[in-house]
């Protein structure tokens, strides 16, 4: 979203606050600058200058030469032709390197042998309005030098917002002053309008009847009648707001009803009272193909689920997205009625997404709107169109038709001090500051307990996306700021944490099929009804059971895979196109499938696919949700072997070419032996009849395995005489096949180990193994963490019937540090331990 400081100001005071640390505020306050500009239709020294002298041109009638004082020590003289330039007047004057609108640029000049030194500029040689007879007139109060920039705001600074989809209520100007205001500590001003005037005798409900057919779809509608107004061009002000937002000037009732939206985030729609037929408006859904013309002018054909604003006769506009044609405001509009409303957030997201149609008014309905506000924008719209027409006011109707059925529950929410400030990490937050800093936003205290611990809050209707205590808790910490908020270091015990075991046989599966030679592909697990055709899967079919997309990315992905060798098979048809063949690639991705049951087959095959996945076990609406299997699928392309000096022929692969490859990669994981028994011909109809099979393991299918069928090879442009060959195995099915594993455990230790070297002399019969066992009994281990052998001797300088043994002992405690003393002490009584069970002893 663009604000415009300019328009800013109207709601909080920020002109002594340089633009960048506003927006180091509103980022601070998670509303993040995205970029700062500044724009202006004049550069340069354009000022407020007085004219102090005014003679007639010496050689031409209708020209004056001036003096103008522009606050500089000498006047500036200056050639006007303005019947106006006459003494006393305060002008804009535009200096010598200035540009104004158009890229007109102010050069010192000879007008009739005078030299000019500036312009004193007419209301359209600023961009004003279209009138030139006169040169601008300001008022006597007007301090010589001020900028005309400035004054008529035509420079501006805009910043550049990134609003998350949850903070709806800074989609409009006071949301966003409000929590700069907050955070600033500066009062919001809010728009007045106390100078509205409303017609005694004008009513809405004389003049319009509104009808809403359901509730859930639009919770509220407010209908207010204008009578006698115009549709002039909009003010300057409103031109310039509306243009630093991004949207264009229409005619002055249009650009009223979105500047308030801009002001308020509120969607507002006008229509023109003389095209409403039957003088009703009603709310429903639409009829199935029934057609509309929007404001842009394109015919939309709607469904049963999009939500209308209709006459008696036909819909006016597509609720909440853009309006009709049929209705809008028009150069002869004498009487509108202002619709302010409250949609349905789905629905609206789901009729704009459908229809490819997103508008300012659906971005604010999907994100949720103040539906307490309504009444407040009708009027404030009514008030600036009747302000900005003073010369023949509009007659407001002094009642307004309100459809609320079901008004806002008030939502209170309770904020615990304790938690807050375990949950910000700062020991000094109180009660009082936790309350300053809500009521700044808006979010009054109702109670509280006697010592501050808990907090009752009313949560305000603008703040649709606060819902729990975490969300207030965050509100006071963006309030008192996330950098004031102290930091340590997290206490952390490093402990073991193993990886899911699925995961990590996942990872192996991965790993294995890479040593066998193969390449792993990533691919959309998307397929098409030309896939299921390629596949020869008849009506029926339990393959065919499979997930359909609502928004397609194209027509070539309107389904979720049920099976990964289809974007194999696409991958090996691409690799042909472009000259590569011979591969062998593989994926690891998931299958989906409904549960509804009725069209699958009662083989084992089907029955396998219907089981839901191992790891998706107390999820809510598991009976309801899709099947996602885990596959992992394998296929070689042909030929195996291309002709070398070894083969006068390409050698292709065949059905136990890949056998040997499965088998090969089974042999990283314990499972036992496979078979392989017949296929059902109508459950894997894509695969060769007869050279193709089940693969089975503790008697439970996993997958399947052999060569394509040649007219599914054919279909992916492949050779049918020698299609490819190919294995997919279920791997939720061959993970439960696998003996449970021991539990991992780290070797991490927190405190660093002891080692000691010694060799001993002990009798030539005694072995490792007995060695081993004599130390593993010593009674009066208690640090002894490890050893092993690092030498044995016999020979020189070694007694005849004894030899030594080398051995390192580790020492580690899991509570401490050892030191020197620990350690010996166990050294000795090991020492004596070994000595008395085998006649050892320390060479």
């Amino acid at each position: 979203m663009r604000i415009s400081l300019n328009w800013l100001s109207d709601y909080i005071d920020i002109s002594n606050i340089p633009a960048d640390q506003i927006a180091d505020n509103l980022t601070s306050l998670g509303l993040e600058v995205e970029s700062i500009e500044t724009v202006s239709s004049i550069s340069g020294p354009v000022v407020v200058g007085e004219i102090v002298d005014a003679q007639q041109h010496p050689d031409a009638d209708q020209l004056r030469v001036c003096k103008v004082n522009v606050g500089e020590p000498e006047p500036l003289e200056i050639v006007c032709g303005a019947p106006n330039a006459k003494i006393g007047v305060l002008a804009c004057v535009a200096k010598v390197g200035s540009t104004l609108p158009g890229n007109f640029k102010i050069k010192k000049s000879k007008i009739r042998g005078v030299a000019s030194y500036g312009m004193m500029c007419a209301e359209d040689e600023l961009g004003i309005s279209s009138m030139h007879d006169e040169i601008i007139e300001l008022d006597s109060s007007t301090a010589i030098g001020t900028s005309v920039a400035k004054l008529y705001e035509l420079e501006d600074t805009v910043l550049t917002l990134g609003l998350t989809p949850n903070r709806s209520d800074c989609l409009g100007y006071i949301g966003v002053a409000r929590d700069l205001a907050a955070k600033l500590g500066i009062p919001l001003k809010t728009p007045d309008q106390s100078d509205i005037k409303l017609s005694q005798k004008l009513t809405t409900s004389s003049k319009i009847r509104v009808d809403v057919a359901n509730s859930e779809d639009c919770p509220r509608f407010c209908a207010l009648y204008v009578d006698n107004v115009s549709t002039a061009c909009s003010p300057l002000k409103i031109r310039n707001r509306l243009e630093a937002a991004g949207m264009r000037s229409v005619n002055l009732i249009v650009d009223i009803t979105n500047y308030v939206m801009l002001e308020y985030g509120q969607p507002i729609h006008a229509y023109d009272v003389k095209d409403i037929a039957g003088q009703k408006i009603s709310v429903r859904t639409a009829n199935n193909n029934e057609k509309i013309t929007t404001l842009d002018g394109e015919i939309r054909t709607l469904e049963t689920t999009d939500i209308l604003i209709c006459d008696n006769s036909q819909a006016i506009g597509i609720a909440g997205v853009m309006g009709g044609e049929n209705s809008e405001v028009k150069d002869d509009t004498s009487a509108i009625v202002i619709e302010v409303a409250s949609f349905n957030p789905r629905s609206i997201r789901k009729t704009a997404k459908r229809i490819g149609l997103h508008t300012e008014a659906s971005h604010r309905f999907e994100r949720g709107i103040d539906i307490e506000a309504a009444p407040e924008i009708a009027y404030r719209v009514a008030s600036l169109i009747q302000a900005h027409t003073p010369d023949s006011p509009p007659e407001i109707a002094n009642e307004m038709i309100d459809i609320y059925p079901s008004p806002r529950r008030e939502k209170n929410i309770a904020i615990r001090t304790p938690r807050a400030r375990q949950i910000l990490g700062t020991a000094t937050l109180t009660g009082p500051k936790i309350q300053d800093s809500l009521e700044a936003l808006g979010i009054m205290l109702v109670d509280k307990t006697e010592n501050d611990k808990r907090l009752l809050f009313r949560v305000p209707s603008w703040r649709n996306d606060i819902d729990r205590e975490i969300d207030l808790i965050e509100e006071v910490g963006r309030i008192i700021g996330y950098d004031n908020i102290p930091y340590s270091m997290p206490l952390m015990e490093i402990g073991a944490l193993p990886e899911n075991p699925f995961i990590e046989f996942i990872d192996r599966s991965r790993i294995a099929l890479a040593q066998c030679g193969f390449s792993e592909t990533i691919s959309f697990p998307f397929v098409s009804v030309k896939d299921f055709n390629y596949l020869r899967l008849p009506d029926g079919h339990f393959l065919k059971n499979t997930v359909k997309l609502t928004n397609p990315l194209s027509e070539e992905s309107n389904f979720l895979q049920p099976t990964l060798l289809v974007n194999l098979l696409k991958a090996l048809k691409h690799n042909h196109s472009h000259g590569t063949k011979a591969c062998r690639i593989f994926e690891i991705g998931r299958a989906y499938l409904h549960t509804d049951e009725s069209n699958t087959s009662g083989d084992a095959f089907s029955q396998l696919y219907r089981q839901q996945g191992l790891h998706f076990k107390n999820i809510p609406d598991q009976e309801t949700r899709p099947i996602e299997r885990n596959l992992i699928c394998a296929i070689i392309d042909q030929p195996l072997k291309t002709k070398s000096w070894q083969s006068e022929k390409d050698v292709c692969a065949d059905f136990f070419d890949i056998k040997s490859m499965f088998l090969q990669w089974l042999k990283n994981f314990t499972t036992g032996q496979p078979n392989f028994t017949p296929i059902d011909p109508n459950s894997t109809p894509y695969l060769h009849p007869n050279a193709a099979a089940n693969i089975t393991l503790n008697n439970q299918i996993i997958g399947t395995i052999g060569e394509i069928h040649p007219a599914t090879a054919l279909d992916y442009d492949l050779d049918p005489a020698h299609p490819p060959v190919v294995f997919e195995v279920h791997l939720d099915a061959l993970f439960s096949s696998k003996p449970s594993e021991e539990k991992i455990e780290s070797d991490l230790q927190k405190f660093p180990s002891v080692s000691r070297d010694f060799a001993y002399l002990v009798p030539e019969e005694i072995s490792f193994e007995k060695f081993s066992e004599v130390i593993k009994s010593f009674p009066r281990k208690k640090f002894l963490n490890s050893f092993h052998l690092f030498d044995i001797y016999q020979g020189e300088n070694i007694s005849e019937g004894r030899k030594s043994m080398g051995f390192s002992f580790s020492f580690q405690s899991p509570k401490k540090t050892l030191s020197d003393k620990d350690v010996e002490k166990e050294i000795n009584a090991l020492q004596q331990w070994l000595s008395d069970q085998i006649q050892a002893e320390i060479r």
